[in-house]
């Protein structure tokens, strides 16, 4: 997922707060966020490379909707086999999930 920003490194912790394992990745990762992320265990890289996904073999992959909908960025286009969530999914479905939320 991209993890570098306050939003999607806030909805990293929380994934792996319900019980996710979580690693991702993100053009820059720089203090506060990355020293947040190394703290709660989660792993991360800088930069996006597609051989990595192949190497990893991810069941789902989490963006923010521009980033997962961008042709060049187009993670779904790529890897068909890969779940794409959105940040709000990824907190609804995680997070919010039995919340009293729907």
């Amino acid at each position: 997922m991209g993890i570098g920003g306050t939003a999607m490194g806030n909805a990293a912790l929380l994934a792996r707060a319900a019980g996710h394992h979580v690693l991702g990745a993100d053009p820059r990762v720089y203090p506060p966020m990355s020293t947040v992320l190394t703290e709660a265990g989660i792993e991360f890289y800088e930069g996006y490379d597609p051989a990595r996904l192949e190497k990893l073999q991810p069941t789902s992959w989490s963006s923010q909707r521009h980033v997962a909908r961008q042709p060049r960025g187009g993670v779904a286009a790529r890897h068909p086999r890969l779940r794409v969530h959105v940040a709000p999914r990824v907190a609804r479905d995680t997070v919010l999930k039995g919340a009293g939320t729907s």
